[in-house]
C-alpha cells in the first residue's frame, strides 16, 4: 500500500465532497417539490461531476503506472483507492473508507497477480467497510449540503435539515385541505409548494415526539391530531390519528394506545434482553464444549499417531526377525537336508 501524493489527495477530496455534497443538496430541494431550486443547483452539480469524473481519472492514470508493486493507495484516514478490473478488463479505481486490518483481502501485486475485478471487490466490500468512516462522511455531506442551502434561504435546523417529501406535501393536499381528487392535488401541490411546505413544517414543528422505533422512524403529534411521520431530516407522510369520535376521545385515545404500546415494548425489550442473555451464555457453553472438544481431538490425535509408530515399530521388528530367520534358513541348508516326514528318508 502506498500514499497518495498530498496534493492530489487534497485535490481529489475536495471534489469528491463539493460534488456529494452537491447530490444532497439537489435531493433535499427536489424532496420539497422545490422545481427553481433544483433548476439552479443543477449546473453546478453538472460542472462539480465533471470536475470529480476528471479527478478520478487523475488517480486512475496515478495507480496503473508500470512498476507499480500495489494496487491500493491511501488518500486520508480510512479512505483508500483501489485499483480494479472490469469484465472487459480496463483498468478503474474504487474509492471507499476500509478497515486496515482487512486489506489483505484485497491487496494484489500487480507484477505477480492479477488485479481485483470490480464485481469481487463489490462482494468482499461490505465486510471490510469502515462504518463509522463512512457515517462520518455523511453527516459531513449534510453539514456541507446546509450550507448550500443556507445561501438560498432554507434554514436547517439544529437537528439537521428537516424538509417535506412531495409525497407529504400530496398527503397534505388531500387530507388536510380535502382536495380528494388526485390531478388536482397535484396541481395544487405544484403551484403551491413552497407554502405548503411551510405549513407541514408549522405543524411539524409545534408537535411533539410520541414514538421512535428501532429503525428511527419517529412520530409526531401535533394539536390537530396530526400525525407527522419523520426520517433521514424529512417528513415523509402525514395523517390524522382518527377512530371515529370526535377530536379530544381521539387524542385521549391516541395517547392511551401510546401507553399500551410502551408497555408492550418494554416487555419485548425485557423479552430480548433475556433472549439475548441466553443466547450469550449458550454461546459461551457451547464454545467451551468446542474447546474441550478441540483438546480431546488434539489428545485423540496424538494417542492414534503414538498406536501408529508402536505398529511400524512392531512391523519393523518383524521384518528384522524374518530377515535373519531367512539368513539361518540359507546357512543351514548349505549344510544338512531339511526333514520331511516321519518315515526316515532323508
Amino acid at each position: 500500500m502506498k500514499s497518495l501524493p498530498q496534493d492530489v489527495a487534497d485535490s481529489f477530496w475536495a471534489d469528491k465532497v463539493r460534488y456529494d455534497s452537491l447530490c444532497q443538496a439537489v435531493k433535499v430541494v427536489s424532496s420539497t417539490g422545490r422545481e427553481d431550486l433544483v433548476d439552479q443547483l443543477t449546473p453546478q452539480k453538472t460542472a462539480a461531476k465533471q470536475a470529480y469524473i476528471k479527478a478520478l481519472n487523475v488517480l486512475t492514470n496515478l495507480v496503473k503506472v508500470p512498476g507499480s508493486n500495489t494496487n491500493i493507495h491511501h488518500i486520508r484516514d480510512s479512505w483508500y483507492v483501489v485499483r480494479v478490473t472490469t469484465d472487459k478488463n480496463i483498468v478503474g479505481v474504487s474509492v471507499e473508507p476500509f478497515n486496515q486490518r482487512d486489506l489483505y483481502m484485497i491487496e494484489r501485486n500487480p507484477s505477480k497477480e492479477r488485479d481485483i475485478s470490480r464485481a469481487e471487490l463489490d462482494t468482499i466490500a461490505p465486510a471490510m467497510l469502515d462504518t463509522e468512516a463512512l457515517e462520518e462522511y455523511k453527516i459531513h455531506l449534510r453539514q456541507e449540503a446546509n450550507v448550500i442551502l443556507e445561501s438560498y434561504g432554507i434554514e436547517p435546523s439544529s437537528s439537521g435539515c428537516p424538509v417535506v417529501s412531495v409525497h407529504a406535501s400530496r398527503r397534505y393536499v388531500q387530507r388536510i385541505l380535502g382536495i380528494k381528487n388526485e390531478a388536482l392535488a397535484e396541481e395544487h401541490r405544484r403551484a403551491n409548494s413552497l407554502t405548503i411546505s411551510e405549513e407541514v413544517l408549522k405543524g411539524f414543528n409545534s408537535a411533539q415526539l410520541i414514538w421512535e422505533g428501532n429503525d428511527g422512524v419517529q412520530y409526531w403529534l401535533d394539536e390537530n391530531n396530526i400525525v407527522y411521520v419523520y426520517t433521514d431530516f424529512t417528513v415523509v407522510t402525514l395523517y390524522e390519528e382518527d377512530f371515529g369520535f370526535d377530536k379530544a376521545i381521539n387524542r385521549m385515545v391516541t395517547f392511551a394506545q401510546i401507553e399500551v404500546l410502551n408497555k408492550v415494548y418494554k416487555e419485548l425489550y425485557d423479552s430480548e434482553q433475556e433472549y439475548a442473555q441466553k443466547i450469550d451464555s449458550a454461546d459461551a457453553e457451547a464454545q467451551n464444549i468446542t474447546d474441550q472438544i478441540q483438546v480431546l481431538e488434539a489428545e485423540l490425535s496424538k494417542l492414534q499417531a503414538r498406536k501408529n509408530l508402536l505398529l511400524a515399530t512392531k512391523e519393523e521388528a518383524g521384518k528384522s526377525v524374518n530377515a535373519i530367520r531367512a539368513r539361518y534358513n540359507a546357512e543351514f541348508n548349505k549344510l544338512f537336508k531339511k526333514w520331511e516326514g516321519t518315515d526316515g528318508n532323508i
